[in-house]
């Protein structure tokens, strides 16, 4: 039996409320654009996603001339953790990971820690606006208050299992300004490769130095939890990151 060469998805076809597949692979040909245009037919797809490769001329023409729109230049970002000393008594040791303090914006003594459930709503405002460069937005068809809801919805699910028993591989944490949250930083851990999710940080807090704090606690966590090394996923118009 030929495997499909799409993928439904089930989870953004629910929010974004039309039916919506992911292309599997990262090249075309003409008989591969005629499969996916009858797999596509025939599951009553809305929206298929393509992650292309960007050096095969051929994939490029082929989705140009049959619908593909280029919404955002994926960028991969990886940083190489270095390894934890080795004692006298053979057991790797790593500093801890617990809360710090660092002295940052408005001259404040900002806390980064854990999240804690009462951060949420805090946390869901600042995801609303800070994502504007990201794929979902440059593409029409999708409304942007479903765009600012995505990632609302994607740090509260980040939160809610942070540091569960059940996830104990993925931490999300908050720098704290007077009891408020100005920022945050999810991340997950696969295997021996950590991953960055979201970083976000308030619009009134930005420009001192959270953003590298929050990122630098996120790093002597996954050196905890034995990660060689941390990838993010980016966008090419994100200047920033």
């Amino acid at each position: 039996m030929t495997p499909a060469p799409c993928q439904f998805l089930p989870w953004d076809t629910d929010f974004f409320g039309v039916r919506i597949g992911r292309v599997i692979g990262n090249r075309l040909t003409p008989d591969r654009v005629r499969d996916i245009d009858a797999w596509s037919a025939a599951e009553h797809i809305a929206c298929l996603y393509f992650l292309a490769d960007r050096d095969d001329s051929t994939t490029t023409r082929l989705a140009e001339n049959h619908g593909y729109r280029m919404v955002d230049l994926r960028l991969t970002l990886e940083h190489r953790l270095p390894s934890p000393p080795t004692p006298s008594d053979g057991k790797q040791k790593v500093p801890p990971y617990a809360v710090g303090r660092y002295l940052g914006w408005g001259g404040g003594d900002t806390l980064i820690r854990p999240v804690r459930p009462d951060d949420i709503p805090a946390l869901e405002a600042i995801a609303r606006v800070s994502y504007t460069d990201s794929r979902f937005y440059f593409d029409p068809c999708f409304p942007r208050e479903r765009c600012d809801a995505l990632y609302a919805r994607w740090i509260r699910q980040s939160s809610e299992r942070s540091g569960t028993p059940q996830t104990d591989a993925e931490m999300v944490w908050v720098a704290d300004l007077n009891g408020l949250p100005q920022g945050y930083i999810s991340g997950a851990c696969h295997a021996t490769m950590g991953s960055i999710g979201l970083v976000g940080v308030a619009d009134s807090a930005r420009g001192g130095g959270i953003g590298m704090a929050l990122v630098q606690t996120a790093l002597t966590w996954f050196a905890d939890q034995g990660m060689s090394a941390v990838q993010v996923v980016t966008q090419g118009r994100n200047l920033g990151a």
